[in-house]
């Protein structure tokens, strides 16, 4: 069973973001779609770039 849970609200870059990684770093299975980032077990997405606030997010099961 999958459950959904809201962590914070960011700006995130959209799938057609030219430069995404200015934005936001992606590991694992992690794929950004609009509105927002899918994280599959395992994956992260950081926020320790340029434009970023240095915070950062894990998948779990």
């Amino acid at each position: 069973m999958s459950t959904t849970q809201l962590l914070q609200r960011l700006v995130l870059p959209t799938p057609t973001t030219p430069e995404p990684l200015l934005y936001a770093r992606t590991t694992g299975d992690a794929k950004v779609v609009q509105g927002g980032v899918v994280l599959q077990a395992g994956a992260t997405l950081s926020f320790d770039t340029s434009f970023g606030c240095s915070t950062s997010v894990a998948g779990v099961d």
